[in-house]
This record gives C-alpha cells, sequence and structure tokens, in this order.
C-alpha cells in the first residue's frame, strides 16, 4: 500500500532564523559588498514610530549571505542636498570586466578619491531628486551583486555618507575625508552574458573638483 506522503503537508515550520546585523566596525569607511534585499524610502531609524519617508535618501538593504559580516544592511543613498543652494551632481561610468574582477561579499577597508579615479567637475550634471531614485531603483533590480563605499553607523547596522566626502569649501561645517569620498558599483550581465560594472558617484554643488569648467 502506498505510503501517505500528504498526512504533512500542512506541518507548521519554525520560521528561519533572522540574518545577524550590527556587526559593522562602527564609524569606518569601506565598502559593503553583497546582494539587493530590497529598497525603501523609509529608514528604519526606530525614532521613526511614524514610517515617515525620507525626502533626500533611497535606502538600499544589502544583503552578505556568509561570513564574518552575514546580515542585512542599511545603505543610505543621498538623491537631494539638504542644505539650501545646494544641488545633487552624478555621473555613470560604465567599465567592462571579468570573471576575476567580481567582487568578495562582506565588508572590507576601502580608499576611494574622485580626483584620484580622474573625475573632474565637468563630468558631472545636475539631476533632480526623482530621477535619481528611478535611476538607483532600476539599476539595483537588476543588478547581480552591489558595493556600496560609505561610513558605518555608530549602530554598525548599516552605511551613510554615500557620497563625494571631499573637495568641502571652508566654512562648510562638513569635513573633508580624505580618500574616503562613497560611491554605488552595481555588478551587471549584459544580453551576451558578459560582465560589465556601474560605477555610480554622488556629489553637491558645493563641492569642488579640479577641471570646473
Amino acid at each position: 500500500m502506498p505510503r501517505n506522503t500528504h498526512s504533512h503537508a500542512h506541518r507548521r515550520l519554525n520560521p528561519p532564523p533572522p540574518l545577524r546585523t550590527g556587526q559593522l566596525p562602527a564609524n569606518q569607511f569601506g565598502g559593503l559588498v553583497g546582494t539587493v534585499d530590497h529598497l525603501t524610502l523609509t529608514p528604519h531609524d526606530p525614532k521613526n514610530r511614524d514610517n515617515n519617508p525620507d525626502n533626500n535618501h533611497v535606502y538600499i538593504w544589502i544583503e552578505v549571505p556568509a561570513g564574518r559580516y552575514a546580515g542585512k544592511y542599511e545603505c543610505a543613498f543621498n538623491t537631494e542636498s539638504n542644505q539650501k543652494g545646494s544641488t545633487t551632481q552624478f555621473y555613470v561610468r560604465e567599465e567592462e570586466m571579468s570573471m576575476a574582477d567580481f567582487p568578495t561579499v562582506g565588508f572590507w577597508d576601502a580608499e576611494v578619491s574622485y580626483a584620484g579615479l580622474g573625475l573632474t567637475q565637468d563630468d558631472f550634471r545636475d539631476i533632480a531628486n526623482g530621477q535619481l531614485r528611478s535611476a538607483v531603483s532600476n539599476w539595483a533590480r537588476d543588478c547581480i551583486l552591489v558595493c556600496a563605499y560609505g561610513v558605518v553607523y555608530p549602530q554598525g547596522d548599516g552605511l551613510h555618507e554615500i557620497h563625494m566626502n571631499s573637495g568641502e569649501r571652508a566654512g562648510s561645517g562638513h569635513a573633508n575625508r580624505k580618500n574616503q569620498d562613497g560611491a554605488l558599483v552595481f555588478y551587471h550581465r549584459n544580453a551576451d552574458g558578459a560582465p560589465y560594472r556601474r560605477w555610480v558617484f554622488i556629489k553637491f554643488s558645493t563641492q569642488d573638483l579640479p577641471g570646473a569648467s
């Protein structure tokens, strides 16, 4: 007589254990590499009890599936300046790459300098908040991996300052962080399966780079 394979079909299973968070080194600049879990306009700040959207960020949640920094982390990517008289400027660079160029998931010490990468003021153009949010959302949805370069939250559960952190003018009130310019890097495959990466650089009009027109 055949065994009844349906007797346990509706057995209640325990949910999987939650991924740990809060494991990143607090206040350190580096690169967080993983897969995109989801995007939201609302920060996870517990003070935001009303779940109010943030007007000048998109929050990219990156999952690190294994290793020392396994977990899900919020990455606060600026889409608009909250400083009066300052506009957001962006530049996108696409590069061909090999399979060996895919980064290892996790969190890594890093140095990033817009000037050191050869970027100039003439590379950047103004972009409206909504347009930038839409572009980042599309790139995040289609990517294989993402790397966010930024500064770890004091609580260790995410990154912020994912924009240029140098070039500040005297009296701006923001410190210049040498070799700590934030950026996003999305890793994709084209229609033929060949890998490529898309760098997204963000700065504000009150920050200076060489080569201004």
